[in-house]
């Protein structure tokens, strides 16, 4: 059986698969999303951002919504697009977000959290490369301190970088080991800190535990290595502007978005024409 008989729903990670990393799109990509739910396939996307962020995104990148359903947060968020309802499949609680900003507390990093369309952070954003990507965003950035203004659950810290100071974070989180949470890098600028145990293979179970389909009928695009649990899960397709690294261990390839994208892999297999 060939790809394309076996596929039932398509699953997209956001950033540096369907969007680059300043927040654009192409016409192909565009017209690969609305081909897609023409011809009937379960559409679904699976982003870091939080499921609030990564809708506002859709809606101002792409033509339309061709989602049926959306997971944020790596998984810790999940919303049905069609009945409009949010669920939270895990969660940090108050205790843990504030021992995790005291870990990362450091000039390299904007220790935060988001809280719908606003962003939580430790210290007020100067440099330009924050503003920037604050910006695509869509967020609104509030100053807290995290001892007593963090006072309910969220799904994840995100913790923001210069790209050129990867190396140093990367350095201060070496030995940190936690039992309760999960740290990795989605994006050069992202550092992330998850509930234990939660990645984007969440998403998948959800899909699978709640709808008619199997891990064989859902084909996934990704490019970072939180992606790497939900591609594993699936039939994964990893990008092209992925690090090397990551795709030594796929079969399917896809070019980066600026030579064509998801447009270009579904077009080669027969989904779309």
């Amino acid at each position: 059986m060939s790809l394309k008989d076996r596929i039932k729903a398509v699953m997209f990670d956001f950033d540096g698969t369907l969007i680059d990393y300043d927040s654009k799109t192409t016409k192909e990509t565009n017209d690969a999303l609305r081909k897609l739910k023409e011809k009937g396939y379960t559409l679904i996307l699976n982003s870091g951002r939080p499921v609030a962020i990564s809708l506002l995104a859709v809606e101002d990148i792409f033509e339309d919504n061709y989602f049926d359903y959306c997971f944020g947060c790596n998984g810790s968020e999940f919303y049905d697009c069609q009945n409009h309802k949010l669920e939270l499949l895990a969660y940090l609680d108050p205790a843990t977000i504030k021992d995790v900003e005291k870990l990362l507390r450091s000039e390299l990093l904007y220790v935060g959290v988001y809280d719908g369309t606003d962003f939580l952070v430790d210290k007020q954003p100067v440099e330009e490369y924050a503003f920037k990507w604050f910006k695509e965003r869509y967020l609104n950035v509030k100053v807290v301190d995290f001892s007593k203004d963090i006072i309910k659950d969220y799904p994840k810290v995100l913790s923001l970088s210069a790209k050129e100071d990867r190396p140093q974070v990367t350095e201060l989180i070496a030995n940190i080991n936690d039992e309760r949470f999960d740290m990795y890098f989605s994006s050069p600028n992202a550092l992330e800190t998850v509930p234990k145990g939660v990645s984007k293979a969440l998403s998948v179970e959800k899909i699978l535990d709640n709808f008619d389909l199997k891990a064989e009928e859902i084909l996934s695009f990704g490019d970072s290595a939180n992606d790497i649990p939900m591609l594993v899960a699936t039939t994964g397709v990893i990008m092209e502007n992925a690090d090397e690294k990551l795709k030594k261990d796929f079969t399917y390839r896809c070019p980066a978005i600026e030579d064509g994208g998801v447009y270009v892999f579904l077009k080669k297999e027969g989904f779309i024409y």
